[in-house]
């Protein structure tokens, strides 16, 4: 015994170098590839980084003006101002008929800090993205899946084509928040039903969370039943415990929504396109459905809309009646995997309960979002989980196919990085996004002209404007947003008839249509037919008794008339549903003016001023508010102010040049005459060019006035 050990530690210590390069070498590298992949922070760090790329371009896009943006950001008057106020606005009133506080109140933060800069936008989209994708993480290995293939169905989930829409669109920040708090309340489930201690603690915080998420969208109302899928994947007993612990979440879920349904209903949102019966609903469901599934695996020709039978002339085609055979055929595997394995009921199911709520809703509310790329966010965890859990199983059951399969899920993720990459660009403005939907569907999509028009009225190229608009009218006639589009188009262009022709046929098509009876009551008073804009006013009233614009336009309109009184009770209602609005302030400090009501002129003047401070013509008009009430060392201040502001304003240089006038400085009084008459050549015509300038709205005091026509005549005061 002892010769054949010195024998055997002989040949030990003879060849040493042999031996190890020929048969250690490989085992130490496949170690330092387990050992990295085992470690979850440095796999985790890897998905990250890769997703982060998928989405880079997004930082250097902009805001999707044309398309919900304005109205969540731009436009909303609620995240402009931080305070108690605006955020119990947030959590008490729907924006565009959803109720969604938690993004609102992450929109309003930014705007606090950074203002209008969509780069902040974008990247707290990403970063939000990236927590929801280090959940996903960590949820896949709670699901029992090893760290490399959690890794690569975490990845898949980043990197996925089909989540561009909601990462790199600054509205859909609500599906973020809703599927970023979802999956943490998931995670936290996960830790109570692995833990004996502090059980209550972490229920309440994963109900916490599901609050929250359902703050974030209507959606999260689905988080109870993929909490009872879980339990089912987890093998829980289906006791009553079970049940009685979702019992609040499943009470939230009803409150929430059916608060959503009221106001869907009470908005006239709440119906079914006329155009298709019960039975196409349901082809179009399972139509949608398959669509989702396929674009899963093959995420090709994405779009930001997708046809939609709402046109004339459209019906469902042999493809549409044929999909509920592709979800039957994948049910039936489904139903025959039970008996071998809960996972492939659990993905399915999972998917099913959160995609089919948002695209049957869509259908429900007629919206052109009944396939839309943003409802596969959340859903697309079930089918992550699916992919990779069954390339886990073929390597467990094929050892030597470990590299291939491993190796072929990373190269799809590699390749929906690039699609996801050159995705992004399209977002890039309204215009890169709507000629890609134009390019995909120029006939389908009628609506993307209608939004591209849109984007073009914002930048004052109407004919372009025009010319989208005839082409969506020229797809349907029947869509009112057409006309009214186009009527808006031609009033930028002073066609007023045209305008007035184009309201009247959406209000043929619509006779409740707001903005059609708003757009011809303006273009009625430039056309001087004061009674016909006011009875069109009125009506925009009557359909939207809190349609602030309304009464301010109205108020216009009588004031046009001279009706001061009746000018002034619209613009008290207007400030009175809108506390910050400019307009009302200095229209009724007009009208006030008119009056020479000057103490009310220069209270309304001076809330204009502290809403705009750097406004030249507030300033200027409120200098002849004090000129008329005689304070003439006011009004000096006020006219300097403006010259500060804009140094060229012939206005307040004429408004100066009567308080000099009126203080005995005759010489400096006829230098700023004169000054003000170069710049505007009217007021060499004298009084008479005055009138012309008081009918464009350079309101003058009849105390200066007559000032002025001394001064114009050379007479001293």
């Amino acid at each position: 015994m002892a010769s054949k050990q010195i024998s055997t530690q002989q040949k030990k210590t003879i060849h040493p170098q042999r031996t190890t390069s020929k048969t250690l070498q490989p085992p130490v590298q496949e170690n330092m590839r387990t050992r990295l992949t085992e470690k979850s922070w440095f796999v985790l760090l890897l998905i990250l980084a890769l997703t982060f790329i998928s989405f880079i371009p997004s930082l250097k896009n902009g805001f999707i003006t044309t398309w919900d943006d304005a109205v969540y950001v731009i436009s909303n008057p609620i995240i402009q101002h931080l305070n108690l106020h605006t955020i119990k606005a947030m959590f008490t009133t729907p924006v565009a008929s959803s109720y969604v506080p938690v993004p609102l109140l992450s929109f309003a933060i930014e705007y606090k800090l950074f203002g209008l800069h969509p780069a902040v936008f974008h990247l707290t989209n990403l970063l939000l993205h990236l927590l929801c994708v280090a959940l996903v993480y960590h949820i896949l290995k709670k699901l029992k899946l090893s760290t490399l293939f959690a890794a690569l169905g975490a990845a898949l989930f980043g990197v996925h084509p089909m989540h561009v829409e909601s990462v790199v669109w600054i509205s859909e920040r609500k599906d973020l928040l809703f599927a970023l708090f979802s999956l943490a309340s998931i995670a936290i489930y996960f830790k109570y039903l692995s833990s004996d201690r502090n059980k209550l603690f972490l229920y309440l915080t994963s109900l916490l969370l599901f609050i929250i998420a359902l703050f974030s969208k209507i959606t999260a109302v689905t988080l109870p039943f993929s909490l009872l899928i879980i339990d089912y994947f987890m093998e829980r007993p289906l006791k009553s415990r079970v049940f009685i612990e979702k019992i609040p979440f499943f009470l939230l879920s009803l409150i929430v929504g059916i608060a959503q349904i009221i106001a869907f209903r009470n908005q006239g949102i709440l119906r079914t396109p006329a155009e298709i019966g019960f039975t196409d609903q349901i082809i179009y469901g399972f139509y949608a459905l398959d669509a989702y599934i396929l674009k899963f695996f093959i995420p090709l020709n994405l779009s930001a809309i997708y046809p939609f039978i709402s046109a004339p002339g459209q019906s469902l085609s042999l493809l549409h009646y044929l999909s509920p055979l592709l979800a039957l055929l994948l049910g039936y595997l489904i139903y025959r995997s039970v008996r071998h394995t809960r996972a492939v009921l659990f993905a399915a199911l999972f998917f099913l309960v959160n995609i089919i709520l948002m695209f049957q809703t869509q259908i429900l509310t007629g919206g052109i979002g009944f396939l839309a790329d943003r409802f596969s966010y959340l859903p697309y965890f079930g089918l992550c989980f699916l992919a990779v859990w069954a390339a886990e199983k073929l390597v467990v059951k094929h050892k030597d196919l470990k590299q291939l399969v491993t190796g072929v899920l990373i190269i799809i993720c590699i390749i929906f990085t690039f699609v996801s990459f050159n995705r992004s660009k399209i977002w890039e403005n309204d215009f890169t996004l709507w000629n890609d939907t134009i390019e995909k569907y120029p006939e389908e999509v009628y609506k993307s002209y209608s939004n591209r028009g849109i984007a073009f009225t914002s930048i004052g190229r109407w004919d372009d404007a025009i010319s989208d608009f005839n082409r969506v009218i020229e797809l349907d006639p029947k869509y009112v947003w057409g006309y009214n589009n186009r009527g808006v188009a031609y009033q930028n262009k002073s066609q007023w008839e045209g305008a007035v022709e184009d309201f009247s046929k959406a209000i043929e098509i619509d006779s409740n249509s707001l903005d059609a009876y708003a757009g011809r009551g303006i273009s009625y008073g430039v056309l001087g037919f004061y009674d016909k804009a006011v009875r069109d006013l009125s009506k925009t009233i009557q359909i939207d008794p809190n349609y602030l614009k309304g009464y301010s336009n109205r108020g216009v309109t009588y004031a046009n008339l001279g009706q001061w009184d009746k000018a002034i009770a619209d613009y008290s209602k207007a400030i009175e549903l809108d506390p910050e609005f400019q307009d009302a302030y200095v229209n009724r400090s007009i009208a006030y003016g008119k009056q020479a009501k000057w103490d009310q002129a220069i209270a309304d003047g001076l809330k204009a001023i502290r809403i705009d401070p750097e406004n030249a013509a507030l300033h200027d008009k409120l200098g002849y508010y004090y000129s008329g009430k005689d304070d003439m060392k006011r009004a000096e201040e006020q006219f300097r102010k403006t010259l500060e502001i804009e140094n060229n304003n012939f206005d307040a240089m004429l408004g100066l040049a009567v308080v000099n006038f009126r203080n005995g400085d005759f010489v400096q009084s006829k230098n700023l005459l004169d000054q003000a008459k170069n710049i505007q050549p009217k007021l060499l015509k004298g009084m008479e060019g005055i009138a012309e300038l008081e009918n464009l709205g350079f309101f003058k005091p009849a105390s200066v006035k007559v000032m002025l026509e001394k001064m114009m005549n050379g007479k001293d005061q």
